[in-house]
């Protein structure tokens, strides 16, 4: 038997097709939706030794192309945010294919087996690539926006991803919230829902990340906190247009000014931030505590932050995402997620603004 039944009509809405193994190797390196649904293909089946073959064929090609692989996985992501919302934080988004839609779990592991050759979160975290925390942070917020997905079906009786201003509170009652003086339960539950897409987008963005800056091993430096470089005397440069960490990772736990050098930098070259230097911020947060916080250098330093104009923007959302903000300023935690779910206050799924 020559032919192979390549079952990949769930995402490229067609029906089941018939190619022999060199055809789905050739065929896919033109069609991205069978590229991704060949990462995980499986035997339900058949000719156990064709499918062997199969799998065989992929992997050299995956050894072979990983690069293109995700040149083209990071087009489509690119073209759903185009379309479905590339902010977390919409009035109403889509729980699927918006930002930190169900999509975004998808495309890490498909990066992940492409760079790694990883399909599970399991294998990424035995492999470190991703750490035992990343990957229960990952799975919470996957299992919850799944459970999103299916309870929105149920209540609009079809096949339901837009979660719509009407349908967010029968969601909330349906997951058990309550409306509060000041808070409306559907208030409550889209802050969860916000939280928990960051965090899956957040978990796809530093797959992303890993894999294009550095391999397994120099991962498994991070997450033990060791260099093995030598210590340069500038802590930061640029190159690959991103502010980039030439220090070790523990230098923002030491000298917890030189966030604000980092962000001061990132805002006046105008560029954002590497993965693996925002990654060296987010675990070190502890140091920004109750003393730096009232220290006369940082209140300074932040200042110098603000007062540049034009450019104070992007500095605020970098100085957020990484989780700086909340510490330096608690107010800004007790309020951050929190976005009125009125007619008034509709804004569409490409404002920017809506990036809080």
């Amino acid at each position: 038997m020559s032919a192979f039944c390549v079952c990949c009509g769930i995402r490229a809405n067609r029906g089941p097709s018939f190619r022999t193994v060199s055809e789905c190797v050739s065929a896919a390196r033109t069609d991205a939706h069978l590229q991704t649904a060949l990462v995980t293909t499986r035997l339900l089946a058949g000719n156990g030794a064709l499918f062997d073959c199969l799998k065989l064929a992929l992997e050299r090609e995956r050894r072979k192309r990983s690069d293109a692989f995700t040149a083209a996985v990071k087009h489509e992501r690119d073209e759903r945010y185009q379309k479905y919302g590339a902010a977390i934080y919409l009035q109403e988004p889509n729980v699927k294919e918006s930002a930190g839609g169900l999509r975004d779990m998808h495309t890490a592991l498909w990066i992940a087996h492409s760079k790694f050759g990883c399909q599970t979160l399991g294998e990424l975290c035995g492999h470190n690539v991703i750490s035992p925390e990343e990957q229960r942070r990952a799975e919470r917020a996957y299992d919850f926006l799944l459970r999103v997905r299916y309870e929105a079906h149920l209540q609009t009786n079809r096949k339901t991803d837009h979660i719509a201003l009407d349908l967010q509170p029968q969601l909330a009652h349906s997951f058990g919230y309550c409306s509060e003086p000041h808070l409306l339960a559907s208030e409550k539950f889209m802050r969860d829902y916000y939280r928990r897409a960051r965090d899956l987008h957040q978990f796809c963005e530093q797959v992303l990340g890993r894999a294009t800056e550095g391999g397994v091993k120099e991962r498994s430096r991070w997450f033990n906190w060791q260099r093995t470089a030598a210590r340069l005397a500038e802590p930061f440069s640029i190159s690959d247009g991103r502010l980039q960490l030439e220090s070790e990772a523990q230098a923002f736990k030491k000298t917890p000014l030189m966030y604000f050098e980092a962000f001061a930098l990132a805002q006046a070259a105008d560029v954002p931030l590497s993965h693996g230097l925002k990654e060296a911020m987010s675990r070190s947060l502890r140091a920004v505590d109750r003393a730096f916080c009232s220290s006369p250098e940082a209140s300074t330093a932040f200042l110098k932050i603000l007062r540049r104009r034009g450019r104070v923007g992007r500095a605020l959302r970098a100085l957020h995402e990484v989780g700086f903000l909340s510490r330096y300023l608690p107010e800004f935690g007790r309020i951050s997620l929190l976005i009125q779910h009125d007619l008034y206050h509709h804004h569409g799924r490409r404002a920017h603004a809506a990036r809080h």
